[in-house]
């Protein structure tokens, strides 16, 4: 079976604990979902010189977070790996290496504990190649489209709106209005199929944009999912929201026809 392609908002790690509205939207989709031979998530917690694709046999979860979350500490999430489906996508990207130490990042584990809370699906990731332009990851995507084929789920995990110099400690803090002008802005376009206007987000919103997407690392799995995505999937929106002041929590989900 052909596979979906997610984009989520994953925001706070903290996320991972939560039960909220975004949380159970996660829930509700993990349950629409068809059951994959594996998943690959592209994280914005994860880049490299180069394109590195993990091959740990049974990889741990990484606490990459701050401050003293002793829930965080104590939640476990371990997937086996996914060691030929990491060498099959290693053949569709030039240049990638294998990394067979890396284990899975808070852009993975805290969305795919709900996604898949029995984590019994292997679960591999492919860094953010630092060296590619935003336009350049949307084509590394596109080679991806085979691995759908191969009952490989595919999810890119970031922010669309994602500022840590301006987040509130307030969880439920109203969003700034950077956030909700770009997060606009960007469903706008999205809807209209603008899809090459998306990789150059300061010029497709010069107001919001620069507050928005301060730096590329959260923005760019979006590109990277949306690269797998083929022209008759159905989009559905996954959740629309806000949290922490400036993050968006958007998120999408490509169904095939």
């Amino acid at each position: 079976m052909k596979m979906p392609v997610l984009f989520i908002g994953h925001g706070a790690p903290m996320n991972a604990t939560r039960d909220s509205d975004f949380t159970k939207a996660l829930i509700t989709l993990g349950s629409k979902l068809p059951q994959p031979t594996a998943i690959l998530v592209i994280s914005a917690h994860w880049e490299t010189e180069g394109t590195s694709i993990s091959s740990h046999i049974a990889p741990e979860k990484i606490n990459d977070f701050f401050g003293d979350h002793p829930e965080l500490h104590t939640l476990r999430y371990t997937p086996p790996g996914a060691p030929l489906q990491a060498e099959a996508t290693r053949r569709l990207i030039p240049g990638s290496t294998i990394d067979n130490d890396r284990g899975i990042d808070h852009g993975a584990w805290a969305i795919l504990v709900h996604l898949f809370p029995n984590a019994d699906v292997p679960v591999y990731q492919m860094s953010l190649n630092k060296a590619l332009t935003l336009a350049d990851a949307k084509m590394v995507g596109r080679k991806l489209q085979p691995l759908r084929d191969e009952g490989v789920l595919i999810i890119g995990s970031g922010n669309i709106c994602h500022n840590t110099r301006k987040i509130d400690r307030n969880q439920h803090a109203s969003p700034l209005s950077w956030n909700t002008g770009f997060d606009q802005v960007f469903a706008d376009t999205l809807r209209k199929s603008n899809h090459e206007n998306l990789a150059t987000p300061h010029v497709l919103s010069p107001e919001f944009g620069p507050e928005a997407v301060p730096t590329n690392e959260h923005y760019v799995p979006f590109l990277y999912a949306l690269g797998a995505t083929v022209e008759n999937d159905t989009i559905e929106t996954i959740y629309e929201g806000f949290e922490h002041a400036s993050m968006s929590l958007r998120s999408y989900a490509w169904w095939p026809r």
